[in-house]
């Protein structure tokens, strides 16, 4: 099942997994205290989300973004939108999954974490924190909401969905066996959240420095620890801005500094596959998993839908729409 705070296809959830793991999983602002007489942009069964909740959201946003373009209004209001739904559909799933007494121990929170800075050296794992924009016991927390969801989403979407072997042979006779080899590259990638420095470390390896040992050393994403190796990746995964160049590469050739909506990007192509040659079993399983990912968002969609259509949901447009 894709990440809940996305359902917009492969390359959110790529990108969300390889560079922004520990930003993009906030599910709420860290605001404590009594929020009772505080502004509200909309409820949902009794339950308010607060101004500043949104706000936090759309702060966290932007700093993902980082495109001065979207501050435009007709890209701004859309987003603004885009994250009130966002924040109404978690807050209806985290009403859900109270009502099936889906809950994350001290103990399952633990081992995820522990999953998580695996990725990271000590140094760069706290770097995350260190510009006091989240501090690490509200990432935490929202980390257990982030499981939860997770849990929740798998009870009552994912198992419930399967394929069958008739359904990947009948699939390959209507479309066709050959079609389905995809092209695919196997990529390194650099990331980096500052365009000066991305250049700096472009420079470096112009001037012959090691692609793997600079990206254990500078990159951002958790793919760093193994030299930024991402593995094969195929069309349509990476945005298109990212697509273009890399698969425009020959095997060997590194690209420029890549913008992206999450940051900067150096890739090197280490090798190409046709995918002539790929083995009739993986062509299977490749169509199983597809079919599998289609089943699973449409599923997902009509489950949220029906929560949608069974909430009680005021948006208080005076607050929303407000400039302040």
């Amino acid at each position: 099942m894709m990440n809940f705070l996305s359902k917009t296809g492969k390359t959110e959830v790529l990108l969300c997994r390889t560079v922004i793991v520990l930003a993009v999983f906030a599910v709420f602002g860290c605001q404590t205290g009594d929020k009772t007489s505080l502004p509200y942009v909309a409820v949902v069964d009794g339950e308010k989300i607060f101004l500043t909740e949104f706000r936090d959201r759309l702060a966290m946003e932007l700093s993902i973004s980082r495109d001065s373009d979207v501050l435009k209004d007709e890209r701004f209001s859309p987003l603004r939108e885009e994250i009130l739904q966002k924040l109404l559909n978690e807050r209806m799933m985290l009403q859900r999954a109270k009502v099936l007494f889906i809950t994350v121990n001290d103990k399952e929170l633990d081992k995820k974490i522990d999953e998580i800075k695996k990725a990271f050296s000590e140094e760069r794992f706290a770097r995350f924190f260190s510009d006091d924009t989240m501090t690490y016991d509200v990432w935490r927390e929202n980390q257990r909401r982030r499981m939860i969801l997770e849990k929740l989403i798998e009870k009552e979407v994912n198992s419930k969905i399967s394929v069958t072997d008739e359904e990947v042979g009948v699939y390959l006779k209507d479309h066709g066996q050959k079609n389905h080899f995809e092209k695919r590259i196997h990529v390194l990638q650099i990331f980096l959240y500052k365009k000066d420095r991305a250049e700096l470390v472009l420079k470096r390896l112009k001037e012959g420095e090691d692609f793997g040992k600079v990206a254990k050393k500078e990159s951002m994403s958790p793919e760093a620890a193994k030299g930024g190796d991402l593995g094969y990746i195929s069309p349509g995964v990476m945005p298109e801005v990212v697509d273009k160049t890399i698969f425009s590469l020959p095997a060997g050739e590194i690209s420029g500094v890549i913008k992206s909506p999450y940051g900067y990007h150096i890739f090197k192509v280490v090798e190409r596959s046709d995918g002539e040659n790929e083995d009739l079993s993986d062509l299977y399983e490749k169509t199983r998993e597809n079919l599998l990912r289609a089943k699973e968002d449409a599923a997902y969609q009509r489950w949220m839908k029906s929560l949608r259509e069974k909430a009680d949901v005021k948006i208080n447009h005076h607050v929303f729409n407000s400039k302040s």
